[in-house]
C-alpha cells in the first residue's frame, strides 16, 4: 500500500503556487525531475516538459501534508495563470 496523498482544489493551489516548499515533477515512467522551490518553478517545468513533446504524469510536495497535482489539474492551473505557451 502506498504512502496516501493529499488533493487541493485549484483555488488552493492558485494561493500556494509561490509558497516555499519541495517539489517535484514526475513523467509517465516514474521518473522524477526535482528540486522545485516552489509550485510555480514546478509548473513551468512541467509546462516546458510538455511542450517538448514529454509526458507528464504529476507534481508533488515533499513535505507532511503530500500534496499531489494530477495531469488534469495541471492543465486547469496552467490556464488559470495564463502562460505565454499552450500547455
Amino acid at each position: 500500500m502506498g504512502t496516501p496523498h493529499s488533493r487541493r482544489t485549484d483555488d488552493e493551489l492558485e494561493l500556494i503556487l509561490d509558497e516555499t516548499g519541495d517539489w517535484i515533477v514526475r513523467d509517465a515512467d516514474g521518473f522524477i525531475t526535482w528540486p522545485f522551490g516552489s509550485l510555480r518553478e514546478a509548473l513551468d517545468c512541467a509546462r516546458e516538459r510538455n511542450v517538448a513533446g514529454e509526458w507528464v504524469d504529476s507534481l508533488a510536495r515533499l513535505s507532511t501534508d503530500r500534496i499531489v497535482v494530477f495531469r488534469d489539474q495541471l492543465q486547469r492551473l496552467a490556464d488559470r495563470i495564463a502562460w505565454d505557451t499552450p500547455w
